[in-house]
């Protein structure tokens, strides 16, 4: 007979693993600026933050106190969107992106971080950014937890930069030619086209879109000034719209420039005495006010220089001849006096064919129009002729575009934004009238279908010659109607 011995059973005690903290974070400034083509921008040369553009992923290196272990722990990066309270509802917290670390795994299409490589202690992480994803600055943060324990903040004091691709198949504002991404969205010297048509000038501008603040100023026009709601932040429509609206500050809005208008204002500066935007842009930041030197070209330089930095290829369009038309009926009228003096009145309110006229043009797909002919090139009309008289909240704001070259040419009006405008300002007919002395009649005596926008051009591709762009905007005319 066997005796039983009783057996104790002894309770394991699971220890709970150490806390996982972050000791550190490496941007991979130098990688991630040269798989971006961001190295340029101050902000990356001086470590003060990382600018990357949506659609493709960085790196990042991280280092913690111990070894992770993909089955307990769990990290997430947390992203939350610099905005104004009234950027959005006010029965949310700030508008966050909360980015989950996976073992592994590809998956482009959503914010998602993978690991890449690990040794001890070390990682060294993979994080896709989302082609649509909202351009704009964000604050980054990184949860660090287990499935028992709470969780643990890290939080990096620079910024990540978030700006369009044009390098992406998948961004609407994608551009398919090499040679022109390196012309419209990463030059920073550049030609206007001034004087008149029997005498073409090229002003030289320094758009500097990588220079000090002027990413920071894009984004500050953005969100604080502008008030682009966060859900329309990964839209080029609207951040280009709303640029243009505050390039200039006759909105009482504090844009950036006024336009000149008194010679003995002390405010005042010559438009010639600048001859870049980062001049405009530092006498901005340092008054606090919009800076009274606006002419046409003086806009359009500043409006391509922030869409340069924002990753939106943008040029410089000037018409010769420019028509302006006040009232969208698609004439010009203008009434002499039998001595060939010009008249002045109710009927006749100063209608005006400039010598020259500069707008820009930036490139993207018009998706919100159902019609592959408005893809491509944009017009854009800073310079502020006229409030804007229709398309909802853009109303009575100065702002034109953007407007589908191709709707202009093909004279299709109901494309927003105020497509008539710009129509007017290259193919308005220059109606003319007479005065009689003996009292206050004034009768028609000829048409000119041939003055206004006989000539639109652009900077050359690659060169510093002049590229004429018309047929782009103009059928061509019989030279007898």
């Amino acid at each position: 007979m066997f005796k039983a011995t009783p057996h104790v059973m002894t309770p394991t005690i699971r220890e709970e693993p150490e806390l996982l903290h972050i000791l550190s974070v490496d941007a991979c400034i130098e990688e991630n600026g040269m798989n971006h083509k961001t190295e340029y921008y101050v902000i990356m040369q001086q470590k003060k933050g990382l600018v990357v553009r949506r659609g493709q992923p960085f790196y990042l290196n991280v280092k913690f106190n111990r070894d992770y272990d993909v089955e307990n722990d769990i990290l997430y990066i947390e992203l939350k969107l610099e905005v104004e309270q009234y950027n959005y509802e006010q029965n949310y917290k700030v508008p966050k992106v909360l980015i989950p670390l996976l073992n592994s795994g590809e998956l482009k299409t959503c914010w998602v971080a993978s690991i890449n490589s690990a040794d001890k202690k070390s990682m060294r992480m993979k994080v896709n950014i989302p082609d649509g994803a909202c351009v704009g600055k964000y604050h980054i943060q990184f949860d660090t937890l287990t499935k028992t324990t709470p969780p643990s903040n890290f939080t990096i004091d620079e910024c990540l930069y978030i700006i369009f691709n044009p390098w992406c198949p998948d961004d609407k504002i994608h551009l398919n030619d090499e040679e022109q991404r390196q012309e419209y969205v990463m030059s920073q010297k550049g030609l206007i086209w001034t004087g008149h048509v029997g005498q073409v000038e090229a002003t030289p501008w320094s758009f500097g879109q990588f220079n000090k603040d002027v990413l920071n100023i894009a984004f500050h026009l953005i969100n604080v000034m502008a008030y682009v709601d966060v859900v329309d932040r990964h839209d080029p429509i609207h951040v280009s719209r709303a640029l243009s609206a505050l390039v200039n500050g006759n909105d009482y809005d504090e844009g950036i420039s006024l336009r000149k208008s008194d010679d003995n204002d002390a405010d005042e500066k010559q438009p010639q005495s600048f001859v870049g935007t980062s001049d405009i842009i530092e006498k901005f930041l340092k008054e606090k006010k919009p800076v009274k030197c606006g002419q046409c070209w003086i806009y359009a330089g500043v409006f391509a220089t922030l869409c340069r930095a924002l990753g939106i290829p943008c040029r410089i369009v000037t018409n010769f001849e420019s028509a302006h038309d006040t009232d969208d009926n698609l004439r010009v009228e203008r009434c002499f006096d039998s001595k060939g003096k010009e008249v002045y009145d109710d009927e006749f309110r100063g209608y005006s064919v400039w010598k020259f006229h500069a707008w820009n043009e930036v490139w993207m797909t018009r998706y919100d129009l159902n019609d592959e002919r408005f893809h491509g090139w944009q017009v854009i009309d800073v310079t502020p002729q006229r409030a804007s008289t229709r398309n909802g909240s853009y109303k009575s704001v100065y702002a034109r575009g953007p407007i589908p070259v191709m709707a202009i040419k093909i004279g299709k009006f109901d494309v927003p934004f105020n497509a008539e405008y710009i129509f007017g300002n290259i193919d308005d007919d220059v109606c003319h009238f007479k005065k009689k002395n003996d009292d206050n009649v004034k009768m028609f005596y000829k048409v000119d279908r041939l003055r206004d926008g006989p000539n639109i051009n652009t900077k050359a591709v690659g060169s510093l010659e002049r590229e004429d762009i018309t047929d782009t905007y103009k059928f061509p005319k019989d030279a007898s109607n």
